[in-house]
């Protein structure tokens, strides 16, 4: 171990680093802010103030917790996307100044998991209480600056089979929502998104607007597994799909063709040499 430092009293949850490894920019739940900190020391070099969120009404579905949470860096790392639980927005800031550019949205609920396409035009989210996500545009489509509005609602169905193989689900979704991990595929040509309830994969095509189903994707045969994927991830060259709970599949094929240990935490390293050359994104 390199460093160990304590920033808030919350954990920080999902974090982003910049490519060249040098910066990382990390949630702090327990208040309003992205630390801003240096990878190497684990020093704090400043902090970008977002939002903290208000949980939703008494009684009205409660997710059990609220502040800076997701967080997801562009390729060349110029900029970083941040999103904070009950808050229907997801926000854009430049790398460079670590100041806001920006906010996407506003989305239909609060944001979970999201992503961003390679040439930032569409931000893809899961939001509460959604069995499926919404799509918002980066920039608005206007003026050209960052920040656009939210375009389509993808709502979608467990299968009919699926439901009538689980007919008790839990009284409390995990994660407390149906949706909660939603990727892009490396060839930017597929959103992948999970079914927290009912163990699925769902896979549709983003080549055009609005988004269009591809295919559903079991992780299990046997309801007595009843998997829960939190996320899923991506291989480098984009053949392998990991969401968390066991299965990988062929993206290609969109089959389960293996079963390995994973968890939502979940990213590719690829080291030569004893060298990490490659990274992939959670």
């Amino acid at each position: 171990m390199v460093w160990k430092k304590p920033y808030e009293k919350l954990y920080p949850d999902s974090q982003a680093i910049t490519p060249d490894g040098k910066t990382l920019y990390v949630p702090l739940r327990a208040i309003d802010s992205w630390a801003i900190i240096d990878a190497a020391t684990g020093n704090e070099t400043g902090r970008i103030k977002v939002a903290h969120g208000e949980n939703y009404k008494p009684g009205n579905h409660p997710i059990g917790g609220m502040g800076p949470h997701n967080t997801w860096m562009n390729p060349a790392g110029t900029r970083v996307y941040f999103e904070v639980l009950t808050e229907p927005w997801v926000w854009v800031a430049d790398t460079k100044t670590n100041q806001l550019r920006g906010k996407v949205g506003p989305f239909g609920k609060g944001i979970r998991p999201f992503c961003v396409d390679g040439k930032e035009r569409y931000v893809y989210a899961n939001v509460d209480w959604l069995l499926g996500f919404e799509v918002g545009t980066v920039k608005d489509a206007a003026t050209g600056k960052w920040g656009g509005k939210m375009l389509h609602r993808v709502e979608h169905q467990t299968p009919a089979a699926r439901l009538a193989q689980i007919p008790n689900p839990p009284a409390r979704k995990p994660h407390s929502t149906p949706s909660h991990g939603i990727n892009i595929t490396p060839d930017q040509k597929e959103v992948w998104f999970v079914d927290v309830v009912y163990g699925y994969l769902y896979v549709f095509d983003v080549t055009k607007m609005p988004p269009r189903h591809v295919a559903d994707i079991p992780l299990f045969k046997d309801p007595a597994e009843q998997p829960h994927p939190g996320w899923v991830s991506f291989s480098i060259d984009g053949a392998y799909a990991y969401p968390d709970g066991g299965a990988v599949i062929d993206a290609r094929t969109k089959q389960v063709v293996a079963r390995i240990p994973t968890s939502e935490k979940l990213i590719e390293i690829d080291f030569r040499n004893g060298k990490p050359v490659r990274a992939g994104h959670r």
